[in-house]
C-alpha cells in the first residue's frame, strides 16, 4: 500500500479508520491520515486515534476533527459517525459544519453500518450531491442496514435521493 500511494497521484484517498484492537499501530494510523483527503471515523474510535497521535486537550469530536485537519492538512473533509446520533462532517476547505441527526430504527445489527455508510457517502457525494446530501443520505442508508439482521440486505430505497 505505501508503494501504490507514492507511486502514484489520486484525486481524492477515502480512508474510514476502522480500527479493530490489536491489529494496528501508530504508525498505521498516521500512513492511513496521512494518505487520506476524506477520512471516516467512527466515534468509538476517536479515543484510539487521538491517543495514537498523542491529541489531548479537546472538548468533543467537532473539536478533535478540526485538530485532525490543523496537523495533516491533506485532510479535505472529515466525518464522524456517531451511532443513533446521527453523523458529522467537517469541510476544512471553506471551514464548514454539517450534520444528521440519527434515524429511527430498531437495531438487528450493527454488522456492515460503517461499510454501508462508506459507500453511500461515497457515491452521493461523487455524483455531485454535496456535502449534506451525502451524508443524510449514508446516514440514511446505514440506519437502514443496521434495522437488518444482514450486513448487505435486499431492499428497494424509497424516499431516499
Amino acid at each position: 500500500l505505501c508503494r501504490l500511494m507514492q507511486s502514484n497521484e489520486f484525486g481524492e484517498v477515502f480512508v474510514d479508520i476502522n480500527i479493530r484492537p490489536p491489529f494496528f499501530t501508530k504508525d498505521v494510523i498516521g500512513f492511513a491520515i496521512q494518505s487520506a483527503t476524506i477520512l471516516k471515523i467512527s466515534l468509538e474510535e476517536l479515543s484510539l486515534v487521538a491517543d495514537a497521535l498523542d491529541i489531548t486537550g479537546f472538548e468533543d469530536y467537532r473539536e478533535f476533527l478540526k485538530i485532525l485537519t490543523k496537523r495533516f492538512s491533506n485532510l479535505k473533509i472529515v466525518i464522524a459517525t456517531l451511532g443513533e446520533d446521527g453523523a458529522y462532517a467537517y469541510d476544512a476547505t471553506d471551514d464548514q459544519e454539517y450534520s444528521c441527526a440519527g434515524e429511527n430504527v430498531s437495531v438487528a445489527s450493527t454488522v456492515g453500518a460503517g461499510d454501508s455508510f462508506s459507500a453511500a457517502f461515497l457515491h452521493k457525494y461523487f455524483c455531485g450531491s454535496g456535502l449534506q446530501l451525502s451524508l443524510e443520505y449514508a446516514n440514511k442508508i446505514a440506519g437502514l442496514v443496521v434495522s437488518q439482521y444482514d450486513a448487505v440486505p435486499d431492499y428497494i430505497v424509497q424516499g431516499v435521493n
